[in-house]
């Protein structure tokens, strides 16, 4: 936690002192693990003249096909019953409008599906059956998302009597397999999470934030959750992660704009390396 906010802290203010620095046709790609195709991908799209968004989803859009970490697209985190779901979000600065499909089932392009929400109805959020159904109607390709990675994975949790879960204040949740009965006598149970297990390659996604070359700003996130999870959780980057950030940089931008004049592109830092570890980024 004290890692995390400090990292945050320093994006802030790095972002502050480079305001007045950064050229107005700046471009900007960023993303929160290293995963360099997906940021070249995004890039790509801004030197062919593709919007914030555009890059956006192409960013994201190439790491859900690339299953970046397993944690990203298809064939990954399989949950208690063996199935891969999809969770994703995009947020155009532009618009001030989100686009977002949860527990994404069948569909593999979850960013051009949560896109297609944004653009093509009045709703913020799509869930699982319906979500698909969707998608489905718009002529995306029905898909299966497990892998034998996948299948694997779910074996080997089935074999080890299904341990770790997620499951808490329940009979017997740390010995065996569910179905489990709740434990209504004692409920001062409270197991943390199985911290121990936790790990870049079974729980975490991609983040990305893009600025295009005439100051609009799109920020989205991909990923396919834990592995185990209870079927029907939603991923907490869709609540916490990326809207935070999001409201940093808004932030950000609405201040330097009251003091320059609306002079926003130069809102951002103008980064050639990784400035903070796991943070990949590039710049025009």
């Amino acid at each position: 936690w004290y890692q995390r906010r400090v990292r945050g802290i320093m994006l802030w203010m790095f972002g502050i002192f480079i305001t007045g620095v950064c050229p107005k046709e700046l471009m900007f790609v960023i993303n929160t693990w290293p995963f360099t195709p997906a940021t070249d991908a995004a890039f790509e799209s801004l030197l062919q003249g593709g919007s914030s968004l555009d890059a956006l989803v192409a960013g994201c859009s190439q790491c859900e096909t690339d299953q970046c970490d397993g944690t990203v697209g298809w064939g990954g985190s399989p949950d208690e019953d063996g199935h891969t779901t999809l969770d994703a979000l995009v947020m155009e600065g532009a618009r001030q409008d989100t686009g977002a499909v949860i527990n994404l089932k069948s569909v593999r392009e979850a960013s051009k599906v949560a896109r297609a929400v944004l653009e093509h109805t009045y709703h913020s959020v799509l869930v699982g059956e319906n979500a698909t159904n969707f998608a489905l109607s718009l002529g995306f390709k029905s898909q299966p998302l497990s892998s034998q990675r996948s299948v694997d994975i779910w074996k080997a949790w089935k074999k080890a009597n299904c341990q770790p879960n997620y499951w808490k204040n329940m009979i017997n949740s740390t010995e065996k397999c569910g179905p489990y009965t709740p434990n209504t006598l004692d409920l001062k149970d409270s197991r943390p999470e199985p911290k121990s297990t936790i790990n870049k390659r079974n729980h975490d996604t991609i983040g990305m934030i893009v600025l295009d070359g005439s100051g609009k700003m799109a920020a989205g996130t991909s990923t396919n959750g834990k592995n185990h999870k209870i079927p029907g959780r939603s991923s907490d980057s869709l609540c916490r992660a990326v809207v935070r950030l999001w409201t940093k940089l808004w932030w950000c931008c609405s201040n330097w704009r009251r003091r320059y004049n609306d002079e926003v592109q130069s809102c951002f830092p103008c980064c050639r390396a990784n400035a903070w570890r796991n943070v990949t980024s590039r710049s025009s």
